[in-house]
């Protein structure tokens, strides 16, 4: 039964998980709203050795263009999950193949305002000790220099409380595009968020012929817009499938909640082709 059981759990991490060098963490979002009060993380080692894993809250501005900065202090509009969270262990000793749970717990004040608190929680690899006599991966410097190169692996996943009256709601911006060449464009739309809460989801990059008949060109899954950011920016290289004519038809870019049995559609934007 416990074989059983821990093949359940590989299979639906593998499925819904995230991995970076040899950790894979599940869920790769978490979210205190409610009543919840209590999480809970998956991690497991799918390398062949033995690590050391060190976890830690670290804090990020979130870019127009979606990419992650260090920072210290909050943005205006922003607020940290650091202070209202507790998780345990903080360092755990994980062999190949096995998991590791990691629990956490929010913890309400009187000081908590209403909206979106977010902080990334950081799972750092430790540096593997080499063994006497083992072989090492040098790289020579300008100056004749032979440098040893150790590398650290390290995820993050967002950790989000909603506390009190939130909303969010998305408005499309703008949606242009530029061929490159005969195969290829360049799609630039924005995504413009309102409220104070994020949202993410999924987006759908559709063409229609001017008979109205559709064709997926991408999608991408999983995308966020955090607070306090009023939009993102986004640039994607598209290309032409057979029977496809740039020149005409429409353009659509659908973002939607990651539901697959019901998904709210958030925002919907068309391009007219040809105009």
């Amino acid at each position: 039964m416990k074989k059983f059981f821990l093949f359940l759990l590989f299979s639906s991490l593998f499925y819904c998980g995230f991995a970076q060098g040899d950790l894979l963490v599940s869920p790769t979002r978490i979210v205190f709203e409610g009543k919840k009060l209590n999480q809970e993380i998956v991690l497991v080692n799918t390398g062949r050795d033995t690590a050391i894993y060190n976890v830690s809250f670290i804090q990020n501005r979130v870019k127009d263009d979606g990419a992650y900065e260090r920072i210290e202090k909050p943005d205006s509009g922003q607020f940290f999950t650091a202070d209202y969270v507790r998780f345990f262990p903080r360092t755990f000793i994980l062999a190949p193949k096995r998991p590791q749970i990691l629990r956490m717990q929010f913890r309400r004040t009187p000081d908590m305002k209403d909206g979106e608190y977010r902080s990334h929680l950081y799972f750092r690899a430790e540096p593997q000790k080499k063994e006497l006599g083992a072989p090492s991966v040098t790289v020579a410097g300008n100056s004749g220099i032979k440098i040893n190169i150790i590398p650290i692996y390290g995820v993050t996943i967002p950790v989000i409380i909603r506390y009190g009256n939130v909303e969010a709601k998305v408005n499309p911006g703008d949606l242009s595009l530029e061929m490159k060449n005969d195969t290829t464009a360049i799609l630039r739309f924005t995504l413009k968020r309102e409220g104070n809460s994020s949202v993410w989801g999924n987006i759908h990059v559709l063409y229609n012929n001017p008979d109205n008949k559709g064709v997926i060109l991408t999608v991408m899954n999983g995308i966020a817009l955090y607070t306090p950011n009023k939009f993102r920016t986004f640039e994607i290289e598209l290309s032409k499938p057979p029977h496809v004519d740039f020149k005409t038809g429409k353009i659509i870019v659908r973002y939607s909640s990651e539901n697959d049995a019901k998904p709210e559609v958030f925002s919907t934007k068309e391009l007219l082709l040809g105009k």
